[in-house]
C-alpha cells in the first residue's frame, strides 16, 4: 500500500465499482469485517497513476501478501 492521498469522493467511485469486494479473494468487505485499502493495480513506482481506472480495494490479508 503506497502512502499517496486518495480523495474521498475517489475513494467512493472505487469501493461502488468493485462492489465493495476485494480485488484479489472478490470477498465482501462485510464479511472481512474490516475497512479495505485502496491499491494500485499498475504500482506507482512501476508508472502507475493514482486514477479511478487504476484503483480497486484490496483486503489487508491479500494487500500484505502483494
Amino acid at each position: 500500500m503506497s502512502d499517496t492521498y486518495v480523495p474521498r469522493t475517489l475513494r467512493g467511485q472505487v469501493e461502488l465499482d468493485a462492489r465493495h469486494r476485494c480485488g484479489y479473494c472478490l470477498t465482501p468487505q462485510r464479511i472481512i469485517g474490516r475497512p479495505m485499502v485502496i491499491d494500485h493495480i499498475k504500482p506507482e513506482m512501476k508508472g502507475g497513476e493514482t486514477v479511478r481506472e487504476n484503483l480497486w480495494l484490496a483486503c489487508r490479508r491479500w494487500k500484505e501478501q502483494s
